[in-house]
């Protein structure tokens, strides 16, 4: 994963539960390290699934995040790609 994020040229978000067992939220920054202009959002009160855990959070965090983006690409965000 490290190799490609680094690859990586389009906006980029990563959520994050704030109480992750698996992955702990110190795993986040490392990816934060890889990634400067990464964007991220820590979802308070989820753990490893927060879209399933806290699914109003983490669509505000999406819809935001691709509005951002789209204003950024200029072109009504047609080129961006969710993985």
């Amino acid at each position: 994963v490290r190799v490609a994020l680094r690859r990586v040229r389009q906006p980029t978000l990563l959520l994050w539960g704030e109480l992750a067992r698996q992955n702990s939220v110190e795993r986040a920054h490392a990816f934060r390290v890889i990634k400067h202009d990464l964007e991220w959002s820590l979802v308070q009160d989820a753990g490893d699934f927060p879209h399933d855990e806290r699914p109003d959070a983490v669509n505000m965090a999406l819809r935001s995040f691709l509005e951002r983006a789209r204003r950024w690409s200029g072109s009504g965000g047609s080129h961006l790609a969710m993985a």
